[in-house]
């Protein structure tokens, strides 16, 4: 007996370091696992030592083949990618295809570990951190090639994909689906206020500043911005609608996830709301109560009853 298993000890260790496929390599470890729970449970002598020094083999050589795939994606040469003639489509902004294949090898590891055991394998979590890691690095380093805009669709493109194929392979309640989410999540935040900033500047502005005037009860102050606020409130209804459409397109042209944009349009709506709610609390002020260019606002429900036509009707 102690020749056999040295013999498809031997035979194993060959076949497992010419393996540079980390899905099947973490499959056998699975599978070793799954055949030692069954001989103990079959009372059946269970070879824990061949079953442990399999597994450690499988384990030394995923994690090489891992520090492989990191080492690549810290080489991954960007200076390859033709950024200008990119940028005249919108290839620089969609989910990159080394994004997908992580995705989609995270999410397998991920799946295959549930199956054998409901518990976190913690050596999986190790590896899948490291990667994570580096995940993040390449995105930050493609990210150097592009326009502050282009960053932000890049990043949330990517983040997006990353956390919807997770969710496809029943992962959603994976660590990296949620960290990625977040990460997804700080991204759109960051680009709501921009896009609100660059069609609704004076807006945005006039209500910042104001505000921080009202808290600090600076009266003087306040009256200086009366005909800042006319100025406000007549580009604002004379643009607004135009502008509303801009902000349609822009988002729904940038990102590759129809869902996700649409999420995206109505939570820069939603804001775009906030806004304009505070500009009609700041014109029942003391200050500006009185003034008529606060009688010139257009009625709240109007511009909801714009927006609602583009909300997606499925």
């Amino acid at each position: 007996m102690g020749k056999s298993i040295g013999y498809f000890s031997q035979f194993f260790s060959d076949k497992i370091q010419s393996n540079h496929d980390a899905i099947s390599l973490y499959i056998c470890i699975c599978l070793c696992k799954k055949l030692r729970q069954l001989l103990i449970e079959r009372e059946i002598n269970s070879f824990d030592g061949y079953w442990h020094s399999l597994e450690q083999l499988l384990w030394c050589r995923l994690e090489k083949v891992m520090a492989n795939h990191n080492e690549s994606l810290r080489n991954y040469d960007f200076t390859k990618v033709n950024y200008g003639q990119k940028k005249q489509s919108t290839d620089c902004i969609k989910p990159h295809h080394v994004i997908r294949r992580y995705a989609e090898m995270t999410s397998a590891m991920i799946y295959c570990s549930k199956l054998t055991d409901p518990t976190p394998d913690a050596c999986l979590h190790d590896i899948l951190s490291k990667q994570q890691k580096e995940i993040e690095l390449f995105i930050t380093r493609y990210c150097s090639q592009l326009s502050p805009k282009e960053k932000l669709f890049f990043s949330i493109n990517n983040y997006d994909m990353i956390t919807s194929v997770l969710i496809e392979a029943h992962c959603s309640d994976a660590r990296e689906r949620d960290l990625f989410e977040n990460l997804r999540q700080e991204c759109v935040e960051v680009y709501v206020e921009e896009i609100l900033k660059e069609y609704f500047q004076e807006l945005v502005t006039f209500v910042k500043n104001t505000e921080l005037l009202i808290s600090k009860d600076n009266i003087e102050e306040l009256k200086k911005n009366k005909e800042t606020l006319k100025k406000v409130v007549n580009n604002f209804n004379n643009m607004w609608k135009q502008n509303i459409d801009k902000i349609n397109k822009e988002i729904l042209d940038s990102f590759s996830n129809f869902k996700n944009g649409t999420n995206i349009l109505q939570f820069t709506f939603s804001h775009f709301i906030q806004y304009y709610q505070k500009l009609t609390k700041i014109c029942t002020h003391k200050v500006f109560e009185n003034d008529k260019n606060s009688n010139n606002l257009l009625n709240i429900h109007q511009i909801m009853i714009e927006l609602k036509k583009y909300k997606p009707i499925f």
